[in-house]
């Protein structure tokens, strides 16, 4: 082999050997690695959020659907969805357990502990803690 054609230059070879890559090109491949690893972590931590936001904190209260708890003390009409029926329930301190009928739109609060249940596709009902806080 002569001194013009090591191997480095051919077709099959790098034209650079490993030992020879300047240290400040591997660093700037491992800056923009960790730039890249971190803005995706922040998009994906933002949209998280986002998501929490716009679902209201309903992810942390999970109804019982097609479900009455009977025994009901107090109405409240024109409630438009069980989230609300259930947020109106945990701001009265009497409250332990709400229904929400979807064909009339009313909101039914229980004082007791003690509800009896009855299973029906209309009613959805639930208890007072899974909205304490929000």
């Amino acid at each position: 082999m002569d001194k013009e054609n090591r191997g480095y230059g051919s077709v099959h070879t790098p034209l650079v050997r490993p030992d020879e890559v300047p240290s400040g090109f591997i660093r700037i491949r491992k800056k923009w690695l960790g730039f890249f690893c971190l803005l995706v972590i922040v998009l994906l931590s933002g949209a998280i959020f986002v998501t929490f936001l716009l679902t209201e904190n309903t992810l942390l209260c999970t109804p019982e659907f097609d479900t009455n708890y009977y025994g009901g003390d107090f109405s409240i009409d024109n409630i438009s969805s069980w989230e609300d029926c259930g947020r109106k329930c945990s701001s009265d301190q009497r409250c332990k357990f709400w229904t929400w009928i979807r064909g009339d739109l009313s909101c039914y609060f229980m004082f007791t502990n003690e509800v009896r249940r009855t299973y029906d596709g209309s009613y959805i009902s639930g208890s007072r803690t899974c909205f304490r806080g929000k």
